[in-house]
């Protein structure tokens, strides 16, 4: 927050109040693991004004990774990228919006 100055009392661009991170790692056997992980971020503000039109709401998104070792150290990895698909933005612009990636997948 900031204490002095014309923005005083106001937050500062892209600080969100909390941003956790969180998840669960399982290992059904050596070298083989499923992870599924959550991101969860506050709303906040893309200006340090804190004015309506640059206010990003909160979210949380998750993503499924697994991993699984193929010979001698070597692994296979894919995941999920924005599991269940939400539809959210993280960063505003004077010229717009840029939005999230819908639901993708890696290998």
């Amino acid at each position: 927050e900031y204490t002095r100055g014309a923005l005083d009392g106001k937050t500062p661009q892209y600080a969100p109040e909390y941003l956790t991170r969180y998840g669960l790692i399982f290992r059904p056997r050596e070298g083989t693991q499923i992870g599924l992980l959550g991101t969860s971020v506050g709303s906040h503000f893309a200006d340090d004004g804190n004015t309506d039109r640059f206010f990003i709401p909160n979210y949380s998104v998750w993503d499924l990774t697994s991993q699984v070792e193929i010979w001698n150290g070597a692994a296979f990895v894919a995941g999920v990228n924005n599991l269940f698909n939400q539809s959210y933005y993280t960063r505003i612009r004077s010229n717009g919006i840029d939005p999230s990636l819908p639901i993708n997948f890696y290998a």
